[in-house]
Formats: C-alpha cells, structure tokens, sequence
C-alpha cells in the first residue's frame, strides 16, 4: 500500500502541528485549495511541490508515495527511540496507523502500534502524574487522597485486594487459551495472572498443558512460584533449583531464577544468576539482565558497581545492536548521571 499525495500532505500537516488555514497561508492559496487535497479532490500545483518539500522537509518524491511498510518502521522507531513523544508526532502517527485501518481493517501491525502508541503516552503521563503529586504531598503529606493517586500513577499496590486483581486479563486469557490451546506463551500469560492472583488449582491446570506442549525450565519455575505463594519457601527454591539443574545451559533458566532469588532477598545468586545468564546468550544478547544487576547494586550500596554494568548494557546496545542513539541508550546513560550524583552527595 502506499499514499497518495493528498494523505501523505494531511499526515506530514498533523506532524508539523499546523492547521490547513496555516498551510494555505504559508502557500498564498485557500485553505479550501488545501482540503481539496487532503481530500484527494484535486491534488497540488507542480511549481507548488518545491515549496511544499521544503516547508515539511521532505524530497519532492517522498510527497507522492511513502510505502506504508516506511511509515510503519519509522512509528515503531519512535515508539522505541524517544522518551517523550510530541503531541504533533502522535497524532501524526495514529492518524496515519487510523487511515491505513481504513484501508486495511485486519492489519495487525497498525492495531499493535496504537496500542504501544497509547501505552507509550499513558507511561509517560502516569510518570508526569507522580511529579506532580510528590509535590501536592510535601504540602499535604496526610491526604490519604492523594497517596492513592501516587499508589495509582507508579502501579503500586493497594491494602484493598480488589484494586489489585486482573480479572480482566484472565478473562481474556482464559478464552485465548482455549482458542489456541497450542501457543505455549499464551499459557504463560495465563500463568502469571493465575498465580499472582491466587487461582492455583487453576494455575496447576494450566501448567500441566505449558507441560505438554514444551518441556523448558519454566516448568519449574512456575511450580515453585506457586509454592512460594503458598507459603511453602523451602519447596519454591527447590524447584527453582531444579529448573536451572536440568537445564544447565539454558540462560532462560538463570534468568529466571535469579528473578525469584531477588524475591527471597537472595541477592548475591540472583547477581551470579544474571551474570550467567549473560555468559550463555548468543549475540546479540538482551541487556536486561544487567539492568537488573545495576538495581541490585545500588539496593547494597555499591554504586560503582551499578555504573559499570550500567556502561555494559550500552556497549552491547552499540556493538551488538548498532544502537547509538535514543532512549534505549538515553535511559542508561541518565541512570549512571543519576547514580554518580547520589553517590557524590552521599559521599560529602
């Protein structure tokens, strides 16, 4: 699919953040002239292109046809690359992900992209949320109001049980399940609502078909996280233990483990855990487990320590992803100022 002028005028308008009144001015013609095009009515002028190219600052040849696949790579790159996505780049995006629906209405990639479109943006303003009401709290530090507004903004957990359930994501996955009952990771979604949730003769259920279809470390792992819930803390570790024995050269399982190992307040395995799980991955290798280990490091204490692996992770970003630039390497580098300046503070 690729986009008439017209539309590709309209989506590089919305980015710009200009009205077609705007547009129309800056060209000395009506915005009705404008709409004519958005509306493919009509389409511009050739001595107009020129001007239009510069004005949105695009080739004269990237105003005729944009292949969708082009605009769908450069969203998801925003998605994953910027902290903060300007209101102008948004509303370019879902419009452009809302037209290609109209077009396309079982595209997958463009309900996925809104999705993590609003994901992104909801982040963001739950982040800004928590700004603002730290501050309403350093003058009203008793208003049980605003704590559960700060509970809700950084996802954190109520006294009421009922505000931190999933019914909703277990209903889904209880029907995904059964429409895919082979999709083993589907099982897992499952699992992981069940459990935190308590619903552990149904999550035993479902851990007997992740069985079936794929024997891997998390079967023990899973297991034990339900033990744990239990109660039952010596048996939990026991199958964690079994997990990474079985599969000894799985980094999934050291990974895993070491999750539950931070659970336990285990934190020195948990380090070796993820250090390990580093060691077994083929390139390129996630970086996750390192920032895992920086948050350790800093819980101890050890501040130089969370640097170093902090440096690590972007490193692996640029030598194995080719990724130099944006907030995957952004936020690293942010946590290691963050870091040298705490720890300069603390040190006075």
């Amino acid at each position: 699919m690729a986009i008439e002028i017209g539309k590709q005028i309209k989506n590089l308008r919305i980015e710009k953040g200009v009205t077609q009144e705007e547009l129309a001015n800056h060209l000395g013609i009506s915005y009705q002239a404008v709409s004519k095009w958005e509306n493919n009515i009509t389409a511009p002028d050739i001595e107009l292109l020129p001007k239009l190219s510069v004005y949105f600052g695009v080739t004269i040849d990237e105003l005729f046809v944009i292949p969708s696949e082009v605009q769908m790579e450069r969203i998801e790159n925003i998605i994953c690359n910027e902290r903060i996505i300007s209101p102008e780049v948004f509303n370019y995006a879902v419009n452009f992900l809302e037209n290609t629906l109209k077009d396309e209405p079982k595209d997958s990639k463009a309900y996925f992209l809104l999705g993590e479109l609003y994901n992104h943006r909801a982040e963001n303003d739950h982040k800004k949320a928590a700004i603002y009401i730290k501050e309403a709290l350093k003058y009203e530090p008793y208003e049980k109001e605003y704590h559960g507004a700060l509970i809700h903004a950084e996802n954190g957990v109520f006294g009421d049980e009922y505000y931190n359930r999933h019914d909703g994501l277990i209903k889904y996955y209880e029907k995904f399940t059964k429409e895919h009952p082979n999709y083993w990771s589907g099982h897992l979604f499952y699992l992981d609502q069940l459990i935190r949730d308590g619903h552990y003769d149904k999550a035993r259920d479902t851990l007997k078909k992740v069985k079936k279809i794929k024997h891997t470390p998390l079967d023990f792992i899973y297991e034990g996280d339900i033990e744990f819930q239990l109660g039952n803390k010596e048996s939990a570790i026991k199958l964690w233990n079994q997990g990474v024995n079985e599969f000894p050269l799985d980094w999934k399982a050291y990974i895993s483990r070491g999750d539950r190992m931070v659970r336990v307040g285990n934190y020195d395995r948990a380090l070796r855990d993820y250090e390990k799980s580093m060691e077994l991955q083929e390139k390129p290798r996630i970086v996750d487990p390192l920032e895992f280990m920086a948050w350790i490091y800093e819980i101890l204490g050890n501040y130089k320590n969370a640097v170093e692996v902090l440096q690590r992770e972007i490193s692996i970003l640029q030598e194995e992803y080719n990724i130099y630039l944006g907030e995957m390497v952004d936020k690293p580098k942010r946590e290691i100022e963050r870091l040298k300046k705490y720890y300069e503070e603390v040190s006075i």
